[in-house]
């Protein structure tokens, strides 16, 4: 799935930074944006582009927004 992603540090910047992964509301972004609005509701500035991310991610330090999942799964055409 397309997404873009939101880095989240720990409080004091200590530690590994996470990563959230968001789906964008609008896929057409050519990376030449300020903003993206986002399948959970909410908006994410500066983005860094656009990425192939799996939905079933198990990379470290790395997740999907809950939000951003659940509406996408809602939206997808079934597979059959």
């Amino acid at each position: 799935m397309l997404a873009t992603a939101e880095r989240i540090r720990p409080a004091g910047a200590l530690g590994p930074v996470e990563i959230v992964w968001h789906r964008p509301a609008d896929a057409a972004c050519d990376g030449d944006c300020d903003m993206h609005e986002l399948l959970c509701g909410e908006r994410t500035g500066v983005p860094g582009g656009l990425r192939e991310v799996p939905a079933d991610l198990t990379a470290p330090e790395q997740r999907w927004c809950p939000g951003c999942l659940d509406a996408a799964r809602a939206t997808a055409p079934e597979e059959g």
